[in-house]
């Protein structure tokens, strides 16, 4: 199995494509980009990325609509709690040392793999956090897949009677 020996080999990939203005993990245009960000005592960011959008003014001008900043952490090895916890050190930075938080999105990007349940309910309750797991492929080299379509296969049934029966003892005063 072909797999990255350093975070540092995924980021080469990653920063190629960059080079030639495209985030290739979700298929973005980028118009500049930075690596290995030190933020002090919240840790080293891998990559920070920006993109511009312009637009004309009734008279013609050209003027920025919109610029978007986008925190990136690589990590060699499948989700972890750990993870979670470095790249929330960063949005802390961001969120504590500017006036209104300059980050539109946070990324993850972690190796395909088994990851525990409740671990991935937590990646998963995140709104800030978009996570994107690798795997290597024969015909197509490394593909990028959306973590957070992830769905457990959940027996209904039981949750709605595990619902009645929490809305009966706590809400109608009743026993379960």
């Amino acid at each position: 199995m072909i797999i990255f020996e350093s975070e540092k080999e995924l980021e080469v990939l990653l920063c190629k494509e960059l080079d030639n203005g495209v985030w290739i993990v979700e298929d973005e245009h980028v118009d500049c980009w930075q690596s290995q960000t030190n933020l002090g005592s919240h840790g080293i960011t891998d990559i920070i990325t920006s993109t511009v959008t312009m637009d004309l003014d009734e008279n013609g001008k050209e003027f920025i609509s919109s610029k978007t900043l986008k925190v990136i952490e690589l990590k060699i090895t499948e989700l972890s709690y750990s993870h979670l916890g470095q790249i929330s050190r960063y949005k802390d930075f961001f969120d504590n040392m500017t006036t209104e938080s300059d980050v539109d999105e946070y990324v993850l990007v972690c190796k395909s793999g088994d990851v525990d349940r409740d671990l991935m309910y937590l990646a998963q309750s995140l709104d800030w956090l978009s996570i994107y797991l690798y795997e290597f492929s024969l015909t197509k080299g490394v593909v990028f897949r959306d973590f957070n379509n992830w769905e457990e296969e959940i027996d209904w049934g039981k949750a709605e009677v595990a619902r009645d029966k929490i809305k009966a003892h706590f809400f109608n005063g009743g026993d379960v």
